[in-house]
């Protein structure tokens, strides 16, 4: 029976690429990234997708921006955000 699948979190890095990734893990095998923090900036980033082919698909910064994301990975780009005074914009 193999285990099941659960979520870890490491901390890595140092100075400004200090970081806190939650990842999915089975055993001692790690699987897909699901969020990465910045432990200094405050940004967050959220990601989608198999262990190797993650995408990003939103992403949070300190002042409350949050940024949507479509597209493959690697070519991902910004369809909607959504600003700290409750205000929307798309880009299609």
């Amino acid at each position: 029976v193999s285990p099941a699948l659960c979520l870890s979190t490491t901390v890595e890095g140092a100075d400004e690429q200090r970081a806190e990734t939650w990842a999915l893990r089975r055993g001692e095998e790690r699987g897909a990234d699901l969020r990465v923090r910045f432990l200094r900036s405050g940004l967050v980033r959220h990601f989608e997708g198999e262990r190797g082919a993650e995408r990003c698909v939103r992403m949070e910064l300190a002042d409350g921006l949050v940024q949507y994301y479509e597209g493959e990975p690697g070519a991902e780009r910004v369809v909607r955000m959504e600003f700290p005074a409750a205000t929307c914009s798309t880009t299609r």
